[in-house]
């Protein structure tokens, strides 16, 4: 610890110049870092079972499935055009293996001892045509409420979609395909449904959790300290120990999933306390007479054993989810201990760093001197 501070204090702009070029470089693994909610991220990838729907899927082929349920009346010749042309459309689209609805169904009938099978809906449809279309489907098993339902207001379009692709692409372009071609409501369920908006949720969630965690923390050091410096300086450092841990995620090719999506205000909540002693100890420094320089190098003498033993014990804990068989486990534990890791190279080095080349404050509060708020902090403390 004593080199650390040493560091800080005789080369602070080499410091910061290092920081500066480390950050951008885990900075550019961010573009890589995408969201992922697969079933597979949740799982061994030596699974029995998983290893057995691969060679599965592998050997026959098949994929996750869409299910679209498009409500009106099915029985007319309109409706059963715009099926068709809905489809069409569905089938058109990347990442669909296979489409099956009414539209694109086989009517099979026994001939003078020969099957015969065709097309369900002929290429023009009239009024007669739908009447015997639908006496066909009513007394089809394999269509009659399944294809369509019993009260013919609902018509399905079953999509097989391949578990590779970009589910929440597939859910957006399927639902668009089918809201342009059928008019009327439409229903989607299915794993590209569920896939897409587990991750709206999980972009829309992410940032606004962020934004809470750094307002309420931003709130407490304005308390502790009543300054700007106080406040941006821990800020800080969990923004570098965050670009780290996000960016070494990205270059890693490690995705966030629901387990990891936990990952920014995990390493925002452990790695802000370690600024928070070194600041602590600054300001009582200064309080007492010690000159900024002196401040800062008894801040980080008399904190650094303290701050390091916490970052060790907060990152071998989450270190130890590395073991997990659970990829998304896996990589979580990973990025957090390197987050708190950054964090305390931040706070041991990049802090004392600026607090080196920053003016001595005009005003000098000392954060341990009680006052009405750490009275009741106490009372609270008991």
């Amino acid at each position: 610890m004593h080199l650390l501070s040493q560091t800080a204090l005789r080369h602070p702009w080499r410091v910061i110049l290092l920081f500066l070029v480390l950050s951008a470089t885990f900075g550019a693994g961010l573009r890589g870092l995408e969201l992922d909610n697969s079933p597979e991220s949740l799982v061994p990838p030596d699974l029995p079972a998983k290893l057995l729907l691969d060679q599965a899927r592998e050997t026959f082929g098949g994929g996750d499935m869409e299910l679209a349920a498009l409500e009106g009346e099915v029985w007319t010749p309109e409706a059963l055009e715009q099926l068709r042309a809905a489809t069409d459309a569905v089938a058109a689209i990347e990442g669909v293996q296979r489409v099956t609805s009414l539209a694109n169904a086989k009517r099979m009938e026994e001939d003078d001892g020969f099957l015969l099978v065709e097309d369900l809906l002929p290429e023009t449809l009239s009024e007669a045509d739908v009447a015997g279309i639908r006496a066909y489907v009513e007394g089809h098993p394999l269509y009659a409420g399944r294809l369509v339902s019993g009260d013919g207001r609902y018509a399905a379009v079953i999509v097989e979609v391949d578990p590779a692709a970009d589910m929440k692409r597939l859910n957006h372009e399927i639902g668009a395909a089918l809201a342009a071609a059928w008019n009327g409501p439409v229903h989607l369920a299915g794993t590209p449904a569920l896939s897409g908006y587990i991750l709206d949720t999980m972009a829309r969630d992410i940032p606004r959790q962020l934004l809470l965690a750094i307002l309420i923390i931003a709130l407490v050091f304005f308390v502790n300290f009543r300054s700007q410096r106080g406040v941006l300086l821990p800020l800080l450092t969990v923004l570098v120990a965050l670009v780290w841990a996000l960016g070494l995620g990205g270059w890693l090719g490690f995705k966030l999933g629901m387990i990891s999506s936990i990952l920014p205000v995990v390493v925002l909540a452990v790695g802000s306390s370690f600024t928070l002693h070194v600041l602590n100890r600054f300001y009582h420094e200064l309080a007492a007479g010690a000159s900024r320089r002196e401040a800062v190098l008894l801040a980080t003498r008399e904190t650094g054993l303290g701050v390091l033993v916490s970052a060790l014990a907060a990152g071998a804990g989450l270190a130890a989810l590395f073991s997990s068989s659970i990829p998304q486990i896996k990589s979580f534990g990973l990025l957090a201990a390197f987050g708190v890791l950054a964090a305390f190279l931040a706070s041991s080095l990049l802090v004392p760093s600026i607090l080196v080349l920053l003016k001595t404050p005009r005003r000098i509060m000392d954060p341990e001197r009680p006052d009405a708020i750490s009275r009741a902090m106490r009372r609270l403390g008991g």
